[in-house]
């Protein structure tokens, strides 16, 4: 049995003095709230109740910041002597926990679903890392018996160095948040971190294809089916939006890629939606949730229709007519009235929206597709 989110803790590193930002990062504001703040939300969030900000650097004001979010604060007297020194205060102020977290203050976009990814896979003695694309990010998380020989540590190297004399400790796990690999160094990554910001509730398509592969580990038919999907997708959207809607193309893309996540699971739709919600992407989550059923809306468009027309229009990984498609199912089902209802009513929503794209855009699906390069049978 996993220990309970209460028997980890984590420690934030606030202490440095942000020499190459140009600017105090502790404080630099992302999404309406500090840097500090935000970290310390995460761990709040993921269930983590011991959060521990070490500072050094304008530790007045960082103390401040950091007790207001809910946080403990260490102080660093030798924060000049670089970030092993923080990380040794911070782990030497933990007491009666299984593991601890350890956090760069600047790696603040790191997902809640990850923290609980990372302490899901715990056990004691391990050294949990968290893995995207094949590469270790942040943060680790350490067990607790292993935090006297980092506090005593006097060698070269930092914090890295240590844990690699514990490799035969080690546990990885695969999460879809590339964020484990961003940190806020220089005001160029800043600026690609502010433009991230309201994004988080849609995986990048690396992050999304991770998700399938890895995490997941779906069937490769049905990952086949999911690019096709979102190939397809992507070409009505973009061809609504020529029109004037005003869609967003990488909702469309991930919810397409993601729709078919739990294929296998009954009431798939349902549960792919809850396995999406909980790992953070709410918004794929609620157009993968009727992407089998919907009701179209009599004006405008939005990305579910989209996705759930395009789920329509590929069979495996092909491209099929409405007509082929549901006439294949009438003549499996044929036989049972109760499926052959819920086939026509399918059928006459892909219908449905099918003509608001036709008529939104004044050219046919065909044509559209045609126009992407996507007429093969293959896509």
């Amino acid at each position: 049995m996993n220990p309970e989110p209460s028997s980890f803790a984590a420690v934030i590193l606030a202490a440095g003095l942000s020499t190459r930002m140009g600017a105090f990062k502790p404080l630099l504001e992302l999404g309406g709230t500090t840097l500090v703040a935000r970290t310390v939300a995460l761990f709040r969030a993921a269930g983590v109740g011991d959060i521990r900000v070490v500072a050094g650097f304008k530790a007045r004001a960082v103390a401040s910041e950091a007790r207001q979010a809910g946080a403990n604060v260490v102080v660093n007297a030798r924060y000049r002597d670089g970030m092993l020194s923080s990380v040794q205060a911070g782990l030497a102020a933990a007491a009666g926990v299984e593991a601890v977290f350890v956090l760069p203050v600047d790696v603040a976009l790191v997902r809640p679903a990850t923290v609980a990814a990372l302490m899901g896979r715990f056990v004691p003695g391990a050294l949990v890392y968290p893995v995207f694309q094949g590469r270790r990010g942040h943060p680790p998380l350490i067990d607790a018996g292993l935090i006297p020989g980092i506090v005593s540590w006097q060698g070269p190297g930092g914090l890295d160095m240590i844990l690699g004399t514990w490799e035969a400790r080690a546990v990885e796990v695969p999460v879809a948040d590339k964020a484990v690999h961003l940190d806020i160094d220089t005001a160029a990554d800043y600026e690609k971190t502010l433009a991230m910001i309201g994004r988080r509730q849609i995986p990048s398509r690396s992050e999304a294809l991770y998700l399938l592969e890895t995490v997941a580990g779906v069937d490769p038919k049905i990952l086949a089916h999911g690019k096709a999907v979102a190939a397809v997708a992507l070409s009505l959207g973009r061809a609504l939006n020529r029109a004037g809607c005003a869609l967003d193309l990488d909702l469309i893309q991930s919810a397409g890629l993601l729709h078919d996540i739990v294929r296998h699971q009954p009431d798939h739709a349902a549960a792919g939606a809850e396995l999406l919600t909980g790992l953070g992407f709410a918004k794929v989550g609620a157009v993968v949730a009727v992407h089998m059923q919907i009701t179209p809306k009599p004006e405008g468009f939005d990305e579910a229709e989209v996705v759930h027309l395009a789920d329509k229009l590929v069979k495996g990984d092909g491209l099929v007519s409405l007509d082929a498609r549901f006439g294949a199912k009438l003549d499996k089902y044929g036989k049972d009235p109760a499926a052959v209802q819920r086939i026509e009513q399918r059928l006459a929503e892909a219908r449905a929206i099918a003509a608001k794209v036709e008529r939104l855009t004044g050219t046919t699906i065909d044509q559209i597709l045609q126009e992407q390069g996507l007429q093969k049978n293959r896509l």
